[in-house]
């Protein structure tokens, strides 16, 4: 039976983005993404840690996956500047401006 090709795009799951380092490069698509709720689930990570060492471990896989998928960034700060946007929203109503 013959191997089936490699695929050239792949939508991985917050499972393989933590074990990313242990997994054949050859098995995986030669192009990965992933989903913002995946990214966000990274980012919320190290801020629901109960202690210091547990936050530190946290924020490891958080920033290898920044690293590893571009799209984070602009993403990040797509949300960050809605929020900002929002803030400023309730800023204008709350002083009638």
């Amino acid at each position: 039976m013959a191997e089936a090709p490699r695929p050239s795009h792949g939508l991985i799951d917050t499972s393989v983005v933590i074990a990313l380092e242990n997994v054949d490069a050859g098995q995986l698509p030669s192009k990965l993404a992933i989903r913002a709720p995946t990214m966000a689930a990274f980012a919320a990570g190290p801020h629901a840690a109960g202690d210091a060492g547990e936050r530190a471990r946290r924020q490891d896989p958080l920033q290898q996956a920044e690293a590893q998928f571009s799209e984070a960034t602009p993403a990040k700060l797509r949300n960050r500047l809605r929020l900002l946007t929002l803030k400023l929203k309730l800023i204008d109503d709350e002083f009638g401006m």
